[in-house]
Order: structure tokens, then sequence, then C-alpha cells
């Protein structure tokens, strides 16, 4: 769950980041090709917190590399016999005669109205979304639960378009 895509190190990477709450070994295939994700990514996992029995420990990173730019790309996280859906996105241009689309937005709580509508409008063709700052105020809050619902709230958005983050004062 809570699976995004946000913007590599360089344009032919893109990064994407997920939540278990238990540990499974996780792989990650993607491929320009739907039918045969031929590319595997490393995944690396990192302990959130033994605390938050009831929601996500596990926090799982792998990088997609070589990338080409203007692209669709589909990608699949498999764990033992569980995978996710397959998910697309879009690689960047290479050109320096575009500008990118972007949504900007901070301060937004878990019971937000706006949240169905970011998404809507997210997935209309734009570039990257910029969350700054203010997480669900206190995204922390619980043992990390109330990160974890509101990243889910947000996945329908974040696993196809690059969700860059910055922090807020909470």
């Amino acid at each position: 769950q809570q699976i995004h895509i946000s913007l590599g190190n360089t344009i032919s990477q893109m990064e994407v980041t997920w939540a278990t709450k238990i540990y499974r070994k996780g792989e990650l295939f993607y491929g320009a090709d739907e039918t045969n994700l031929m590319h595997k990514a490393e995944v690396k996992t990192d302990i959130l917190s033994y605390k938050n029995t009831n929601g996500c420990r596990f926090w799982h990173h792998a990088t997609l590399k070589n990338l080409e730019p203007e692209l669709i790309y589909y990608y699949q996280i498999k764990a033992g016999k569980l995978k996710s859906d397959i998910f697309q996105f879009h690689t960047q241009k290479n050109s320096s005669d575009w500008g990118p689309r972007l949504i900007a937005f901070g301060d937004l709580p878990t019971n937000s109205k706006s949240i169905n509508y970011l998404v809507e409008q997210g997935k209309k063709g734009f570039d990257a979304v910029f969350h700054i700052g203010d997480f669900a105020f206190d995204l922390h809050s619980d043992y990390g639960q109330k990160g974890d619902t509101l990243l889910n709230m947000l996945q329908p958005l974040t696993a196809f378009v690059p969700y860059m983050t910055a922090p807020g004062e909470r």
C-alpha cells in the first residue's frame, strides 16, 4: 500500500516507494510493454516503526533505471504470491522547448475535501505533484497511522504521477 513514484536523480530514473504491515521480500518489475515487465529493480527495505501495530511498519524503495524519455512505462510489485496492480507513468521529456505541468499544494489533512479533487485533476496530464508540508497534520501521529491513511488516499494519484515532497512545520 501507499505506492508512490518520485523523480529520480537523473531523467532516466524513477523512484518507487511503498509500505507494508509485515515484512515480505519484495520484487519490482517494470518495462515499456505492459505484458512483458522484463526489468527487475533492486528493492531496499527499512523499518518504519514496530509500535505501529495496526499500520505499516516496513518501507520499501526501488530505483527504476535506464528509462527512455517520453515513454510510458509499466510496473508491478510482487511479494511471494501477492502482487500489486500494474501501474503506469510517463517519463520526462528531454528537450528544452517544453515546460512541466505541475500541481502544488500543502496543509492537507486526512479529512480534506480536496483529496478527491487532487486525485482527479492530477491524472489529467500533469508531470509531477508537489506536496509542500503539513502531511495529514502530524503524519507521525498514532505511530504513523495518520500518515498511512493519507498516503493510501493519495495512492490513486501518486502511483501514476511523480509525488515530490518538502517538509512543513508539522
